[in-house]
């Protein structure tokens, strides 16, 4: 089954996430500092694959988006995502809705989209790519200029800036007045975003759960919502194989959604015999970590 996602400037029509992509989600962001540039190009090519786009057109999305497509999957393919909170010493279950979550994410592109002004030149100023993140920069603001614009005798010549090497040379070449616009803008930013909490919604104030554009928040929200254990996946699909009697590769070709349905049925029919004297060896495989402990 497919089903739409919509982003900042075009509707996407994606297939399910498959037993086997998830699974490559799980390993890499597996452990306390998973290799960013690994994490990246693995779900790029998950998403390409997905969503039936070129790798070059999933690089070009711009964080939010992709992060919005990343909550989409989530939600299409497991629902939605549970946490444990820990607030005055108790401990709470919460059910984090993610279309909510995404909802607000989405509003974040539209507070920084905006165009500087000044004589005959405009500055586009844009909530950065995946691959301008990825690329080496000095200055955080210097990946959110997207363009530049300038006006002769009412003949517009527009130039893309592509890299962050691009965008540093041509924010020396601006006048002092654009260049402190533009950090002012990034600032702005900077300190509207820090103040969102998904969790407020929830009577959660004490407590953080915000998005950054920046690929370290991009990892730490995928190990959020991919949360199962590595070997908590690989035990199920043995058991799958071993007491299912279901092939291992046709386990890889199910939905995220299929899986979790017949790991539901096996632990059903190995709990129906669980009675005195019988090898209960099969019933050992563990329950879905689905819980993220999250303490701040």
């Amino acid at each position: 089954m497919n089903f739409l996602t919509q982003l900042s400037k075009d509707t996407l029509i994606c297939s399910e996430l498959q037993v086997k992509d998830y699974k490559e989600i799980l390993k890499c962001t597996f452990g306390d500092t998973p290799d960013k540039i690994i994490f990246i190009e693995t779900v790029c090519r998950i998403f390409s694959k997905i969503t039936n786009r070129s790798l070059e057109y999933i690089k070009q999305l711009n964080i939010i988006d992709f992060f919005c497509l990343l909550l989409d999957i989530r939600a299409n393919s497991l629902g939605n995502c549970s946490l444990i909170l820990t607030q005055n010493e108790q401990k709470f279950n919460l059910e984090l809705d993610l279309i909510k979550v995404k909802q607000e994410t989405s509003s974040l592109f539209e507070q920084l989209t905006t165009t500087i002004k000044h004589s005959n030149l405009e500055v586009s100023f844009e909530c950065p790519s995946i691959e301008r993140l990825m690329q080496n920069t000095k200055e955080d603001y210097l990946s959110y200029i997207k363009s530049s614009c300038i006006t002769k005798k009412r003949k517009k010549c527009t130039a893309m800036i592509t890299t962050n090497e691009e965008a540093e040379l041509f924010f020396n070449a601006l006048p002092p007045k654009i260049s402190l616009e533009i950090i002012d803008n990034f600032n702005k930013f900077v300190e509207s975003i820090t103040k969102m909490n998904y969790l407020s919604r929830y009577g959660f104030y004490e407590q953080q759960l915000t998005f950054l554009p920046s690929i370290e928040s991009l990892l730490w929200f995928a190990k959020l919502l991919f949360n199962e254990p590595l070997n908590s996946l690989y035990d199920n699909i043995f058991y799958l194989s071993y007491s299912g009697k279901m092939n291992a590769e046709y386990v890889e070709g199910l939905s995220v959604g299929e899986y979790n349905y017949f790991v539901g049925l096996l632990r059903q029919v190995l709990a129906s015999k669980n009675s005195p004297g019988e090898n209960n060896q099969d019933q050992t495989f563990e329950e879905d970590a689905g819980l993220f402990e999250e303490e701040t």
